[in-house]
């Protein structure tokens, strides 16, 4: 949205197909992520997490994997549109390649379905993610007992 409001040529189409995209579907994207790598902290916190309504891991699969194309979708339809799909592809990379993923067998599972046929810009950012996270000794979580 900082890329769209800065261009100065930007028309009022333009700026409502980009806000229509990233409101709520690529935001949507990246909230469900984040719940969805955190369900044990928040499990164990007594948070709420949106991901804990679904039945069961397959159908946060399908729910989010559905969320993410329309996101996928919507920002095509916006001016630099690669730049957008990139930020799609690299949430989903982002999130689905953190450390606490393996921590986590529902997560595991959720997150081998969603990245299944990856495009090759979300599958270089994976692998960057994975390369930077161990480089910096960032691959192993500490996940801290809420009681404690």
């Amino acid at each position: 949205m900082f890329a769209v409001a800065a261009n100065d040529g930007v028309t009022d189409a333009e700026a409502k197909r980009a806000r229509d995209a990233y409101f709520p579907y690529v935001c949507g994207l990246h909230i469900l992520l984040d719940y969805l790598i955190d369900m044990e902290e928040d499990r164990i916190g007594g948070d709420l997490n949106f991901c804990e309504y679904f039945e069961d891991p397959k159908r946060t699969a399908e729910r989010i994997g559905w969320i993410a194309e329309r996101a996928r979708e919507r920002v095509r339809s916006i001016d630099d549109r690669r730049f957008h799909g990139m930020i799609v592809e690299g949430l989903l990379a982002l999130y689905l390649s953190d450390p606490k993923v393996s921590r986590q067998r529902d997560v595991a599972g959720v997150t081998r379905r969603l990245m299944r046929n990856s495009p090759w810009t979300r599958l270089f950012f994976w692998a960057n993610s994975v390369w930077i996270r161990k480089r910096q000794g960032i691959d192993r979580p500490q996940i801290q007992d809420a009681r404690s």
